[in-house]
């Protein structure tokens, strides 16, 4: 049984800015300190077929996911997976501007656990609300940088 997350944010930024910052990892990096290395493993850097080792600290915890950029539209869309020893994360981002207003970016996260055995989805369902906030927290970072920066550009 798969878990899901899902997070909106409206951003008072414009969809390059905001779709930079989520889908150019270097650019993600940047604005959430809790990623303290990235490390390619492929020769791009961005866009389908990118592939990093990312290193966060969690907790306290120091954390390396190797994950894989697998679908990238400019301006559109990111997915990114992660699939480690019968755990399969799948993360798609999309960024549009609504329909009510032009000024705006509407940012739209769907993170998707995916598992073998029944011990994580036990565990990710006692602490979902840990990982949902922790989500919020990271694209709340998101929201905050691309506004700053607009107002600079």
């Amino acid at each position: 049984m798969p878990l899901q997350f899902k997070v909106s944010k409206r951003i008072n930024a414009p969809v390059p800015l905001v779709f930079k910052t989520v889908a150019k990892i270097k650019e993600f990096q940047k604005v959430l300190p809790h990623i303290t290395k990235v490390e390619f493993m492929s020769d791009r850097e961005y866009g389908v077929g990118t592939k990093f080792k990312e290193t966060r600290v969690m907790k306290g915890r120091t954390h390396e996911t190797e994950l894989k950029v697998v679908e990238y539209i400019e301006n559109e869309l990111v997915r990114i997976t992660n699939d480690t020893g019968g755990e399969v994360w799948d993360t798609v981002i999309r960024v549009n501007e609504p329909d009510d207003n032009r000024k705006e970016t509407e940012l739209n996260v769907e993170m998707e656990g995916r598992f073998q055995g029944w011990l994580m989805p036990i565990l990710l369902w006692i602490f979902q609300g840990t990982v949902k906030q922790a989500l919020e927290n990271d694209f709340d970072l998101v929201k905050e940088h691309c506004e700053r920066t607009k107002l600079i550009e």
